[in-house]
């Protein structure tokens, strides 16, 4: 799977790179994110015990780059531009899921166990200081959204509707995540409740699917103490108006807890294709709805691409 956040977004208006980096302005931050990329690959083993009742795991690798661009403060257009990149086993999901009502509806828990690293480090150039200077940063926190786990052991109860029309099938899924306590880096990130509807139709060669989502989940509860003393301590302050003003900025709005966390509503249609004992298949997921918290990168697209097989 590849996901791709790509401008800023406060609420339910886009927010343009010149005004997040506006000096003393409305955001007033020396740098904020340009693009982001996520790409996931993910295997997910399944066992039926019985009809009824099945077993699924979900182990998943995260290759996660970051693009940054940072307020004009010396005249020379963008002189810390600069990327960064996390990479790694992520966290891993079991879950139990047990159908009922001659197959109607289905039940099922999830633990989420915390496989994935919160202590990643990231290479940078940041825009820091007084007077600002732009540094080489090694060795920094990554930001949140670039870690590759929870840091908690997540719950996530849900419930299926599975209904079918001659060779039409579809259904209904709501579920909840509950992630309780805090993890080893000082922080847990929001709960996340989700609703889905979906529909699919076979035919001659292909299997064509339809499915819309609405996630909210919320703002990061408690951070990340080494981040926060780098908001305290590195915070740059920009000399400007010929230097009779000076104006101390914000850093990138992804180290701030507040800035995560709002509503997203998607459309995705995909296609099913079987290949001998197999089957491929291919989605596209778009935004419809964003309505995110603080400032933050918007979702553009997701595409995934599945092998799946049953023996």
């Amino acid at each position: 799977m590849r996901m791709n956040m790509e401008g800023l977004r406060a609420g339910t208006s886009d927010v343009n790179d010149a005004n997040a980096l506006a000096i003393g302005g409305q955001y007033n931050h020396a740098m904020v994110p340009t693009e982001m990329t996520m790409d996931m690959f993910m295997l997910m083993p399944m066992y039926n015990f019985t009809k009824d009742t099945s077993v699924m795991f979900m182990f998943n690798y995260l290759d996660n780059n970051m693009s940054m661009a940072s307020v004009d403060w010396d005249g020379s257009g963008n002189p810390c531009a600069s990327d960064m990149a996390t990479s790694g086993f992520g966290d891993t999901q079991v879950s139990l899921s047990q159908k009922f009502m001659d197959d109607l509806f289905a039940a099922s828990i999830e633990l989420n166990l915390p496989t994935g690293s919160t202590d990643e480090t990231v290479d940078m150039k940041m825009l820091m200081g007084t007077p600002a200077m732009c540094h080489d940063h090694k060795g920094m926190v990554a930001p949140y959204g670039m870690q590759l786990g929870s840091g908690t052991y997540d719950i996530t109860p849900s419930v299926t509707y599975l209904g079918a029309y001659y060779e039409l099938r579809y259904g209904a899924q709501v579920s909840y995540k509950y992630r309780p306590g805090e993890n080893d880096s000082g922080y847990t990130l929001g709960d996340e409740a989700k609703a889905k509807l979906w529909v699919r139709k076979p035919f001659s060669f292909v299997t064509l699917s339809g499915e819309l989502d609405l996630k909210r989940w919320g703002d990061i509860e408690g951070s990340n103490s080494e981040l926060d003393e780098m908001l305290n301590m590195m915070a740059p302050t920009i000399t400007h108006n010929g230097g009779a003003n000076q104006t101390k900025m914000k850093l990138s709005p992804t180290l701030y807890p507040s800035n995560y966390g709002g509503t997203l509503a998607n459309i995705t249609i995909g296609a099913n294709i079987p290949v001998a004992m197999a089957a491929v298949g291919l989605e596209l997921t778009l935004p419809i709805y964003q309505d995110l918290n603080g400032l933050q990168m918007k979702r553009s697209w997701t595409t995934a691409l599945s092998v799946s097989a049953m023996f």
